[in-house]
């Protein structure tokens, strides 16, 4: 058994409380901000319609878009510092990478399981 001396387990203490708040302000820098979004979905067959994302931050974020009086529920979602994620189903399996936007929001690609593609963007709320 390895037996610490006193000046490597002060080290290992020090290390720890350096690395503590850095390590929360990253995990907490990964969350949603909870709110109405705004943006853009633009579907593979062209055009552009406004919709809204109801968002849910926190540990398990959820996130509903709806537009043109039609809502739909994301799956699998995960943040990371510069990308969100998420899936959906509509007929047609959809996976989404949104990177990070200059407004603080994401844009970005979205493919179906077919093939096709299309493009969404969301905007924070307004605070």
């Amino acid at each position: 058994m390895k037996r610490f001396t006193p000046g490597t387990l002060a080290t290992a203490v020090a290390l720890a409380l350096f690395l503590a708040p850095v390590l929360a302000s990253s995990t907490a820098a990964q969350e949603l901000e909870s709110g109405t979004w705004t943006g853009t979905l633009e579907p593979p067959e062209g055009g552009e319609m406004a919709v809204s994302f109801e968002v849910t931050g926190g540990a398990e974020p959820s996130i509903t878009m709806a537009g043109q009086g039609q809502s739909l529920v994301f799956e699998n979602i995960e943040l990371t510092d510069d990308a969100l994620h998420f899936t959906f189903d509509m007929g047609t399996f959809i996976v989404c990478e949104l990177l990070v936007s200059d407004e603080g929001g994401f844009a970005g690609e979205c493919v179906g399981d077919d093939g096709e593609s299309g493009f969404i963007t969301m905007v924070p709320p307004q605070t």
